[in-house]
């Protein structure tokens, strides 16, 4: 299996949620094994499947290592299941439907929407309209040109209707790979989605990656980023030699007394350059210092910058 892309490292202070989403096509023990490593690769805090072909309520059937499921619909054909992981407290269940399951996780609103695609949309089976800041995920077997299709049928523009009316925008990248692979035409779609609320007409800040194929499914894990995401920017801490502080006679001084030393009748031009190589380094490593201070540009607005400014001249006074 291809996991798709690598995971980044979640700073212990972001503050932003994990989701992961995927029409599985029949839970089984092998695919909660490969999804549970995933959702430690990617800091996956919640986990919404569509399909999972469970018709029996098994103590066992369901369980995912280190996630507690919060909701689950049984049924043979189709069937949904969202879990949160274990150590998040502030999870709860509020409320199902024939096609949707939404949970709460400290002040999100998520979820879990799978349509069958025998099942027509309209205004009794539409996703609901949740507070903000809301997160819908899953497969509502849909065609528009917003999400890759061709043409648009039925359930598209009346998806693409509500999202419209309800303030929903869509997380949607055209550039990746499709969340769906079919094996008859072997073309990728995109009938998995994730739309996200808006307030004021902004929307959260969200991220979204595709994953690679999984196996015994057509479909392909998508793992969204809801909140604000601080990227860490590290520095190369290159030691640098500081030639406005060397000594130049010193350094003078020592290479006219090792290079004269040098044998250049018994040995090879290769081991004469070493050598001398060697010699250059050591007269510098005691002649000239090194060291490497990072110089750091903060973002500031002018009020800060005049702000700063006074600091520094009150530290320098003092």
């Amino acid at each position: 299996m291809d996991p798709g892309h690598k995971a980044r490292k979640k700073p212990s202070d972001n503050a932003d949620l994990g989701i992961m989403q995927l029409n599985v096509e029949g839970l089984s023990a092998a695919k909660r094994h490969i999804i549970q490593s995933l959702a430690e690769i990617h800091y996956i805090d919640v986990i919404c499947f569509q399909e999972t072909h469970v018709n029996d309520d098994k103590s066992d059937g369901l369980t995912i290592s280190g996630f507690d499921i919060i909701s689950y619909t049984l049924h043979a054909k189709h069937g949904r299941a969202t879990y949160v992981r274990s150590d998040v407290s502030d999870a709860a269940h509020v409320s199902s439907s024939p096609c949707c399951d939404v949970i709460r996780v400290g002040g999100y609103h998520i979820a879990n929407v799978y349509k069958p695609p025998t099942k027509h949309l309209n205004n009794t089976n539409l996703p609901p309209v949740l507070f903000h800041p809301a997160v819908l995920v899953g497969d509502f077997n849909s065609h528009h040109p917003n999400w890759g299709y061709q043409e648009a049928d039925l359930h598209g523009e009346s998806l693409q209707e509500w999202a419209l009316n309800s303030d929903y925008l869509l997380l949607h990248d055209a550039k990746q790979r499709g969340t769906f692979h079919s094996a008859m035409w072997q073309r990728d779609y995109s009938p998995d989605l994730c739309w996200i609320s808006t307030t004021v007409g902004r929307p959260q800040p969200a991220s979204s990656v595709v994953l690679g194929d999984f196996p015994r499914s057509q479909h392909r894990p998508s793992v969204i980023h809801i909140g604000l995401q601080l990227p860490i920017i590290r520095g190369v801490q290159c030691r640098r030699w500081n030639f406005r502080k060397a000594d130049w006679a010193s350094y003078t001084l020592a290479t006219e007394r090792s290079i004269p030393l040098i044998p250049v009748n018994n040995i090879s031009v290769e081991e004469s350059y070493q050598y001398f190589c060697g010699a250059m380094q050591k007269a510098a490593c005691h002649s000239i210092p090194r060291g490497f201070r990072p110089t750091y540009n903060p973002c500031l607005d002018e009020e800060c910058q005049d702000l700063l400014k006074q600091y520094r001249s009150l530290v320098t006074q003092t």
